[in-house]
Formats: C-alpha cells, sequence, structure tokens
C-alpha cells in the first residue's frame, strides 16, 4: 500500500509539472515594424469586437516585448500602433500541441503498468483487494493526467510589418470618390466555417456555403463614408470654393465583386474583392484599373449591431483605399500635369499668330466659333488666326492624343490635333485647315468692368444647337488658386465650354470653362480671361 501511495504521490507530481508547462507560455512579440507599440491582451470573444487596450496596462514594449500567455484564455488581441501608420489589429489563437499532455499521459500509462505489476505479483487470496482499485486507478488516471489545454500558445510571434498611412503632398490631385456599388454574383458570396485556427490556417473549412442571391446596388452610402477618409488622408478638397481648380482632381469608383464572411471559434471578419477605377476629370476616361482583396479586422460573430457590420465593410474599404493610393501605378497620376507640361512648355517656341481679317459683330462671331466633338462629347472653340488656330478649354481638347472632330458654322466639317496644351490654365490650342472663316478679335487688356453686356457663344446640350447665342452680364471677377476668373450670368450649358464670352463689338474677353450647378443655383459661370491666353500658349497676336 505504501508502495501505491508513493506512485500516486509521484504521478500527480508528473501531472501537476504537466500541468505548469501547458498553463502559461511566456511568448516574445517582434514587430517588423521599428519603433511600434506592441500591446496584447486576452480577447473577451463575448464582447471583444468592442474591446478597448489600455496603452499602459496591455502595452509589453516597444518594437519587442514578451507576454505571459495563459492557455486557458481562448484568444489574444495583439495590437500594433505607431504614428504615421495604419493600426494593425489581430487575433491569435493556441495551435501549438500541448507537451504537457504527453508527459500526463505518460504518467498515466506508467502507473497503470504498475498497478498490474503490483496485481500480478501480489500473494493475496482475495484479488478483488487489489482489481477493484485498480480499475478505479486506471480510469481515473486517464481523466486526471489528461487535464490541460490540449494547444497552447507560441514560444515566439512575428508580427507583420504595418502599413504606412497615405497623405497627399501639394504636388499631388485631390481624389473624389464618385460611386461605389455592389454587383455580386450569386456564387460569389460565401461562408466559411472553421472549428479551430490550425485548419484555418491549412485552408480546410469545417463548412462552406454559398449564398444564392445575387446582390446589386448601383451606389451606396459608403461612397461618403470613403470621401470621409478622404478628408483623413488629405487627399480632398476641403476648401468648398464655388470655383475650384478643376484639373487638379482625379474621380474613384469602387465596385464590389465577391464577397466572403469567414468564421473561427466564435469570431469572424469579412473578406472583399473589389475593382478599383481611377478616372480622369476632364474627359472621364478610365486611366487605371486594378482588382484590390480587402480584409476587415476581426469581430465577434453573436450579437453584431447593423451599426458593426457597416463598420467592418468600412474599415475593409479603408484598407482597400490605403494599399489603392499607396500603389506606384496610382501614385504616377496622382502627380498633378503642372510639372510634366512646365518642362513641355519651357521648349515652347513663341508662335506668332495673324489674326487677319476678324469679326465685327456677334453675328459674325458665332460663323467662327466652332463645336469640337470628342469620343466623351462635345464642347466649342474660338477661331483666333487666318490659318485655322482654334482655342479651347483643355478639359475639352485634352492633349495631343486626342482625336477630334471640327463643325462649322456652315456645316462643313474638318478633323483637328492639339498643339499645345496647358491643364494649369484649362487650355489648348488646336490645328485645323483654313477655312477662311474670320478670326476672332482677342482682348488682351486685363480692365474687365464689371457689369458690362456680354455675349456667351457655343454649342449647349446638343451638337444640333450650334453657335447659340445668349446674353448677359459680367457679374464680378474671382481669384482662384491666383488667377482671376471673369463670372457672368450668361446661360450656359457644358457644351459651351470652350466657346466665346464676347462684348457687342464681337471682342473675345474669355474663353468659358466652368458653371456652378447645384439646387437653387441659377445664373453662376465662368470664363478665362482672353489676356491669359498669350501667356498660357506662349503665343503672340500680330497684326
Amino acid at each position: 500500500m505504501k508502495n501505491v501511495i508513493k506512485l500516486l504521490l509521484i504521478c500527480f507530481l508528473f501531472q501537476g509539472c504537466a500541468y505548469v508547462i501547458g498553463s502559461k507560455i511566456n511568448s516574445h512579440f517582434t514587430s517588423q515594424t521599428p519603433n511600434a507599440k506592441i500591446l496584447v491582451a486576452p480577447a473577451h470573444v463575448e464582447s471583444w469586437n468592442d474591446q478597448t487596450l489600455d496603452s499602459n496596462k496591455d502595452s509589453i514594449g516597444v518594437g519587442s516585448g514578451k507576454s505571459k500567455m495563459r492557455s486557458a484564455n481562448p484568444a489574444y488581441l495583439v495590437q500594433q500602433e505607431l504614428v504615421g501608420y495604419k493600426t494593425d489589429r489581430s487575433i491569435i489563437f493556441p495551435t501549438k500541441y500541448n507537451i504537457g499532455k504527453v508527459v500526463g499521459y505518460s504518467s498515466a500509462l506508467v502507473s497503470d503498468l504498475v498497478i498490474l505489476g503490483l496485481i500480478s505479483t501480489s500473494n493475496s487470496e482475495n484479488s478483488s483487494d487489489y482489481y477493484v482499485p485498480a480499475f478505479f486507478w486506471w480510469a481515473s488516471t486517464w481523466w486526471i493526467f489528461s487535464a490541460g489545454p490540449k494547444y497552447v500558445y507560441e514560444k515566439s510571434y512575428k508580427l507583420k510589418p504595418l502599413i504606412p498611412l497615405p497623405k497627399k503632398n501639394k504636388e499631388e490631385k485631390n481624389l473624389v470618390i464618385d460611386k461605389v456599388s455592389i454587383m455580386i454574383d450569386a456564387t460569389k458570396t460565401k461562408y466559411e466555417y472553421y472549428d479551430r485556427y490550425s485548419n484555418y490556417k491549412k485552408d480546410e473549412p469545417s463548412s462552406r456555403k454559398f449564398y444564392n442571391d445575387k446582390i446589386e446596388y448601383e451606389n451606396t452610402n459608403f461612397t461618403d463614408d470613403l470621401n470621409k477618409l478622404l478628408v483623413k488622408y488629405q487627399y480632398a478638397d476641403t476648401t468648398k470654393r464655388m470655383l475650384a481648380n478643376a484639373f487638379n482632381s482625379l474621380h474613384v469608383r469602387i465596385n464590389i465583386t465577391d464577397s466572403k464572411t469567414v468564421e473561427i471559434a466564435g469570431v469572424n471578419y469579412l473578406s472583399l474583392i473589389a475593382n478599383w477605377g481611377l478616372y480622369d476629370q476632364f474627359d472621364k476616361s478610365e486611366k487605371l484599373s486594378k482588382n484590390i482583396h480587402m480584409q476587415s479586422r476581426w469581430i465577434a460573430n453573436q450579437g453584431v449591431s447593423e451599426e458593426q457590420s457597416h463598420g467592418l465593410m468600412v474599415d475593409a474599404l479603408d484598407n482597400g483605399l490605403i494599399e489603392f493610393l499607396n500603389d506606384s501605378s496610382v501614385q504616377k497620376f496622382l502627380k498633378t500635369e503642372t510639372i510634366h507640361y512646365a518642362g513641355i512648355i519651357s521648349k515652347w517656341k513663341t508662335l506668332k499668330i495673324i489674326a487677319g481679317e476678324t469679326a465685327s459683330s456677334v453675328s459674325d462671331v458665332a460663323k467662327s466659333v466652332v463645336t469640337i466633338k470628342t469620343k466623351e462629347g462635345h464642347g466649342s472653340g474660338c477661331l483666333i488666326s487666318k490659318d485655322g488656330l482654334i482655342i479651347t478649354n483643355y478639359h475639352v481638347a485634352g492633349d495631343s492624343s486626342s482625336k477630334l472632330q471640327l463643325l462649322f458654322e456652315d456645316g462643313s466639317k474638318d478633323s483637328g490635333i492639339v498643339i499645345r496644351a496647358s491643364p494649369e490654365y484649362d487650355l489648348a490650342l488646336i490645328k485645323s485647315n483654313s477655312h477662311n472663316l474670320k478670326s476672332l478679335k482677342i482682348n488682351l487688356s486685363k480692365n474687365i468692368d464689371i457689369g458690362n453686356e456680354v455675349f456667351a457663344i457655343g454649342t449647349p446640350e446638343d451638337i444640333d444647337l450650334g453657335q447659340t447665342v445668349t446674353k448677359g452680364i459680367i457679374s464680378g471677377k474671382r481669384k482662384v488658386d491666383e488667377k482671376i476668373y471673369i463670372q457672368t450670368d450668361v446661360s450656359i450649358s457644358p457644351g459651351n465650354s470652350g466657346g466665346a464670352l464676347i462684348t457687342k463689338d464681337g471682342v473675345v474677353v474669355g474663353i468659358i470653362n466652368a458653371k456652378v450647378i447645384g439646387k437653387g443655383v441659377e445664373g453662376i459661370g465662368f470664363a478665362i480671361p482672353s489676356y491669359y491666353i498669350e501667356n498660357a500658349m506662349k503665343i503672340k497676336f500680330e497684326e
């Protein structure tokens, strides 16, 4: 009996050691981002979607640190944070097999063998004195000695690098999110469940389900959420100016095409795939298109509110936005054309313009204003030389790669090419064949008399409305980005862009380029003063 008691004590000692081995791991965490603060805390699965980490209590160090990971906790939150980087919060589960289990089972096996040995060597006539206790001993050892977690935490964790937050510099364009749409086929919406994290790492789901409903939303309120994020990253124009510098903007459209919800032992995250398109403000052409895989933060899957579900979508889209803005191919398009065109303009030689016979009345001017047709739409232009040079807006004509068709007042047609362009001034110079038309007289004086009567000539809305004349006054002068714009109440429409703003004597005082559109807003249009043409196009008007 004493030997049995000794064996019991020895086995329980082994089991105690085994439990100690598996109950607590002193894990070492290393960040791949220097100076990142690391915070570690147990995840309270029932409410951890709103769980905040205490910067003082939960911090284990900067760059690296150690934390005692209790195997009794089903999961831990690990957070990395550093100014200028996206805060990363991930969840870790115990995945390493507990060596204490081996010790426990070995202790049980050894003790059972010893008991059997004692029984076989016993001289007692009543064998039940040994068999009954042996049975209970066998049952208890395999239950007691196997106690403790099956999986424990790793001794070391190498955390992923933090993603730098994008930040616009003054040489980059502003961005506007046009729309966020959802167009997901039935086979592209799925749910995956994993009963343990190790299976998730091996991509072996316990179950997988596809939703049979097609999801289609042409526009969503996520557009507003992402535009707020653009403000945060300083890529949005927050000046709220009525007349912004349009050439300095690009538009982004996002279409979500794939959605997957992943659940692992009570917590889950959202995975999305979306196409991100970058569009030019002027010609509406797509400059770039790329698919981005996005993942949200982890959240408890029980009791998730509608607000929290919305937050998961925004979090995933935010990660996609950061990746999009940090992409080198996107950054190439974000650089403004000012520097690019400054180099081109510096190589231009001064071009001498001979106007020849000029129009002297509103009706004559109408004959010298042309309709410019492009693949995206149409605008207007003004003939300024006897050999067929036409001035218009850059946002109408584009650059030298544009293919243009010119429609004249007399019904004739011609092709034109852009020979000079300045996005900064929103002006472009087109070369066409001479049609022996009168050119327009350009006002080169900086004197702009507010209240003077003026006429707008161009092609509003429809090509069939070419050379339409409307009447108004000069309402004011407005300064935008160190440039003066003429404000007028003349009735104008998008097709008027590039057309002439003239006096009653037929003198061009401005090139129409913008109109303020909004509920309750009427009679607010703008034109580029004609005295900018010489400097912007590097030309010289001669008699």
